[in-house]
């Protein structure tokens, strides 16, 4: 019989990319979110929350409320107070090829995400982390974690970027 951890170990929600560079960078970024091994429960979906944003554009209730109940269950089960939005550069999920398009396409998902979250779990804390893969098959990346008020800055500045042209750099 699997042993149940105490609910209040349970510390964060890490919903993230299904992608299958993941595991090299995992250890990093759970170092630098200061957590271990039991202490977080991570559902991974295809595009991390692009899944969830496009599920209630769609209107397709079924697979939003289903995807919602996934992140609830380190919220609702394990009592975790936080609940981590976790994006990457070069997702094959989205297939962009132009990196600014890419991460204001990507922050537009996970603010959309971010505010569908928020209303479902008001009394935990959301945090968007963004992974600059550095190399393409993910073995360097540097992470930044963002407030909401970051998110809507940086897509404003990509934005910027986009109408003058300047794609070449994020």
């Amino acid at each position: 019989m699997l042993k149940r951890i105490p609910k209040e170990e349970v510390l964060a929600v890490i919903l993230s990319c299904q992608d299958h560079r993941r595991p090299k960078t995992w250890t990093k970024l759970m170092k630098l979110l200061d957590l271990e091994a039991g202490q977080y429960y991570s559902p991974a979906f295809a595009g991390s929350s692009k899944t969830i944003a496009e599920a209630y554009r769609r209107g397709n209730r079924a697979l939003y409320e289903f995807l919602v109940e996934q992140v609830g269950i380190g919220i609702n089960h394990g009592g975790a107070g936080y609940l981590y939005l976790h994006h990457h550069k070069h997702c094959t999920f989205y297939g962009i090829p132009e990196p600014v398009r890419e991460k204001k396409i990507q922050l537009e998902d996970c603010l959309t995400s971010y505010q569908l979250l928020s209303s479902e779990y008001p009394n935990v804390d959301i945090l968007m982390i963004w992974e600059e893969l550095l190399d393409i098959t993910g073995s360097v990346s540097k992470f930044f974690v963002m407030s909401v008020e970051q998110v809507e800055d940086e897509i404003f500045r990509l934005k910027d970027l986009l109408a003058e042209g300047s794609c070449a750099l994020v």
